[in-house]
């Protein structure tokens, strides 16, 4: 084997690691457009399908029915396979354009991006989004900067403390830097409520909807986010907060450091350490072991499912592309499993569900309806 097609074989498993970079990504894609090296390029790809085909769970009688895995790879592909429909996506730009099917094309809808809306203490609104990069604002008093898809604040000196809000609408992202240095990163149909300023011998924040945390340690002022169903207490740590209102269930992963969950309408609370995930309901605080990839892939730009069935899936793409999902007859047993790109146009998903044996069409212009 020569140094060209070790090459090859490292690229390829690391794609199927998902642990492969964006330069080599584009160097596996250039690779497998040498048609001196398809035959170890297909070499690859049957040994992969048979290793997927030997792991492929049997499922007992009662359960759905499993589709067979589908696997297409040469340089425009999407791979699904594993236990359920496992997603590793294999494209570049220009061949994912050649893919779509005609029907598909002329009706789109872009990934989200980032902006946001700023609301002030007194009403009045800023969109965010429509704020030229890098401009130092003077709101009601308030010193703030938008820079490259965040809005910051500095350290407040004088002036009265005033709550804000930002807030996400479905098909927007945003970052926020807290006036003690505190980041957040604010998913899709989301909001924050804030000070202008940390006084007193705590901060407190009030979130709706996703929102991902790094907090500036400080013991003598506690950290505490507040949602619908639960108090979260940290004093510096990065944690995950999934606190939409149409999710049953309230979920707060930590990355690092300790905080302690408590739910708003019991007594019951916890103390959770790193790699584990508090699922609170209306009255518990449910601790079990986090998976902690897919509890922040969105804030790295990705969907990572794992066993989430349709109308958990939906949820997702309803929030990022900003569109209404209908269902005609009954909603299809199916459970999905693995990774995608959120920068694919809606066309691109679209596909990738057809092929996983999903039935989808897209009415007007935002309306997904999902078929049996």
């Amino acid at each position: 084997m020569n140094n060209t097609q070790q090459r090859l074989k490292a690229l390829f498993q690391k794609q199927l690691d998902a642990s492969i970079s964006a330069a080599e990504q584009q160097e596996l894609f250039a690779l497998s457009n040498d048609p001196a090296l398809a035959p170890m390029f297909q070499e690859l790809f049957d040994e992969t399908w048979q290793d997927l085909e030997a792991s492929r769970p049997q499922p007992a009688i009662e359960l759905p029915l499993v589709k067979r895995p589908w696997f297409r790879i040469a340089a425009a592909a999407a791979v699904v396979a594993a236990a359920l429909v496992t997603w590793l996506w294999l494209s570049t730009p220009e061949r994912a354009t050649e893919q779509k099917p005609a029907a598909l094309a002329v009706k789109d809808v872009p990934p989200g991006k980032d902006g946001a809306i700023l609301t002030l203490a007194d009403g009045k609104q800023i969109v965010l989004d429509t704020v030229k990069n890098g401009s130092m604002l003077q709101v009601n008093g308030i010193r703030v900067e938008v820079k490259s898809g965040q809005l910051m604040y500095p350290p407040q000196n004088d002036g009265a403390i005033a709550w804000h809000t930002m807030s996400t609408p479905k098909g927007r992202q945003f970052q926020l830097q807290l006036p003690d240095g505190s980041q957040v990163w604010l998913n899709a149909a989301s909001s924050i409520r804030y000070p202008s300023t940390f006084s007193g011998n705590e901060r407190k924040v009030e979130i709706d909807g996703e929102a991902y945390l790094e907090i500036a340690k400080d013991k003598s002022k506690p950290f505490i986010v507040t949602t619908r169903k639960q108090q979260v207490e940290v004093i510096g740590t990065r944690f995950n907060i999934n606190a939409y209102s149409d999710e049953a269930i309230e979920r707060t992963t930590l990355l690092e450091g300790t905080v302690k969950v408590k739910n708003n309408h019991s007594s019951s609370s916890s103390l959770l350490q790193p790699g584990r995930q508090a699922q609170v309901d209306e009255n518990t605080v449910d601790v079990k072991d986090a998976d902690t990839d897919e509890a922040v892939a969105w804030k790295n730009g990705l969907f990572h499912f794992v066993n989430a069935d349709i109308p958990a899936v939906m949820r997702q793409l309803q929030r990022w592309y900003n569109i209404e999902v209908s269902y005609e007859g009954a909603i299809p047993r199916r459970e999905f499993q693995g990774k995608m790109q959120r920068d694919l146009n809606l066309s691109e998903l679209i596909n990738l569900l057809e092929k996983a044996d999903l039935h989808v069409r897209l009415e007007g212009e935002r309306k997904l309806v999902v078929t049996p």
